[in-house]
């Protein structure tokens, strides 16, 4: 029995051989794209109208999403994840370069996953919204993706309830590693709660 692969764009050397990738995924594999329906729209047209240097930055984005999203045993890749991250960070890419141009790639890996649900809209203003400074305490705090992305989505609970982004990025980046998974993991565990009540 063979190892279960784990990157899903190892293939990919050139712009077009990322293009047909991502309509074959998304035509095989509709389930793995639980993105916004506009957002999806707006990814595939922002495809269709890059330059060469937001290809080339594409590519490199993708390589990055394709390692850093690579678990053993997850199902073709992890192409759950991996596929409408992709396609945010095209919106990105493509449209607001303005405002992505001094974000690492891990940062704007991180920041791509939380903008799946989102509309268009919100990709405009995100960058504002979160701040550089949490993304980056964000992605500093462990080397871990799926701990990166948990934190966010915490932090940026804290945003909703009042806290403003700047002492919400000293509160990540100054708590102790284990306090702040235990303050993670009971934020998520209240989602789960809250969201058992609709059921």
């Amino acid at each position: 029995m063979g190892r279960t692969p784990t990157k899903a764009f190892d293939h990919v050397e050139t712009f077009e051989d990322l293009s047909n990738t991502i309509f074959k995924m998304l035509l095989d594999y509709p389930h793995a794209n639980y993105m916004d329906d506009a957002s999806l729209q707006e990814s595939i047209l922002s495809h269709a109208k890059m330059t060469e240097e937001q290809k080339k930055y594409l590519l490199k984005f993708v390589k990055q999403v394709d390692r850093k999203l690579s678990f053993s045993g997850a199902a073709r890749g992890n192409i759950f994840h991996k596929l409408p991250t992709i396609l945010a960070g095209t919106i990105y890419i493509a449209n607001h370069e303005e405002e992505i141009k001094d974000l690492t790639i891990d940062e704007l890996i991180v920041l791509s996953r939380f903008s799946i649900v989102e509309p268009p809209g919100f990709y405009e203003g995100a960058v504002d919204y979160l701040g550089k400074d949490l993304l980056s305490a964000v992605v500093g705090k462990h080397f871990d993706y799926t701990y990166q992305s948990a934190f966010l989505d915490y932090a940026e609970s804290r945003i909703r309830e009042g806290h403003t982004k700047e002492a919400t990025a000293a509160y990540i980046r100054d708590i102790p590693i284990d306090d702040l998974k235990k303050e993670t993991f009971e934020y998520e565990r209240k989602l789960i709660e809250e969201a058992g009540k609709y059921l």
